[in-house]
């Protein structure tokens, strides 16, 4: 059955409301001169400055190498991105002050297009309110991100009363929290968010659907319900990001991923979802550049205010940059 945004668009284009224009695929190059990207999820590593154990895994070989901002800089030449946001990279805990006195430093010495970073936080340990309230003040970090689908985390982890207690006062400081989850646990990130009303969140990777349910089956349910309720919360917007990870080394990258980015733009609207290119993970099936064509070419049918909203406006307002 046909999605209700692009049947809407179809409509209206035929009415003559929304232009036939507005609804033509873009290439990178072409939105590149049309469309400023904000690149919201921004990893960096170099192998030296943070000790990263789970680099060392066989898994992750393909990226274990070096990506520091000048390999950025290079994939992303004529992308039209310009600006970006650091995410976090899950160091080891020991390392986390040293991950964020690199975004401050990076930031504040305005020779890059980082503008503020998200950091490593560990919001069930007694010490991460400490270490929090030492950051609350700067400018350049918009918030924190425990990833929570690690093996060794267990379910439930940000129901806890320390999490929750934790993620709460991050609310009282102004900073978010970036919800990255499993995709069968969905509902524990929804709770969290209705514990903490005060708090914006931003829902990593679009809930962490997966390209090969080929949109149907019971996981691609049972998520497309997490995601609908999720974009009930109003204090929770949606990353566009990671899914490109969970594609075939296909070309019709695209057209597996039409499912899930149909339903998160569905769900939570143009106005609550963001862009981010998760580079380099995105790397373990897509340059830069093919992410952002796909990107582009899975939002042409919306009209260009929405998106540019998505590419650019929403991540303005979001982390004030």
């Amino acid at each position: 059955m046909p999605s209700t945004r692009r049947e809407i668009l179809k409509r209206a284009a035929a009415a003559g409301t929304v232009s036939l224009a507005a609804l033509e695929p873009l290439t990178s190059a072409a939105a590149a001169s049309s469309i400023p990207m904000i690149d919201t999820h921004q990893h960096l590593w170099d192998g030296e400055s943070l000790r990263i154990a789970w680099l060392k895994d066989p898994g992750a070989a393909k990226v274990a190498g070096r990506h520091n901002m000048a390999d950025y800089l290079r994939e992303a030449k004529g992308l039209g991105i310009v600006k970006t946001i650091y995410m976090e990279v899950d160091a080891d805990e020991d390392q986390q002050m040293r991950e964020a006195q690199f975004v401050i430093s990076t930031c504040k010495g305005g020779k890059t297009p980082m503008r503020k970073g998200v950091v490593s936080g560990r919001p069930n340990s007694p010490g991460f309110l400490k270490y929090a309230a030492a950051l609350k003040d700067s400018e350049y970090i918009k918030g924190f991100r425990q990833i929570l689908h690690p093996p060794n985390r267990p379910r439930g982890l940000c129901l806890q009363p320390q999490f929750v207690k934790s993620i709460q006062q991050l609310g009282e400081w102004g900073k978010s929290y970036d919800i990255c989850i499993r995709p069968g646990e969905l509902a524990d990130g929804y709770k969290l968010a209705d514990l903490c009303p005060n708090t914006s969140f931003i829902l990593d990777h679009c809930g962490n659907g997966e390209a090969n349910w080929g949109g149907k089956g019971p996981e691609f349910q049972a998520w497309k319900d997490g995601i609908s309720e999720f974009a009930l919360r109003m204090n929770v917007s949606c990353k566009l990001s990671g899914v490109i990870k969970t594609c075939k080394d296909t070309p019709n990258k695209a057209a597996q991923l039409r499912p899930l980015v149909d339903h998160v733009i569905d769900a939570f609207g143009p106005d609550r979802v963001i862009w981010a290119s998760d580079w380099p993970v995105c790397e373990f099936t897509a340059s830069l550049k093919e992410w952002v064509d796909v990107a582009h070419a899975l939002t042409s049918d919306l009209p260009s205010a929405d998106r540019k909203k998505i590419f650019h406006d929403n991540a303005v307002k979001f982390y004030r940059v």
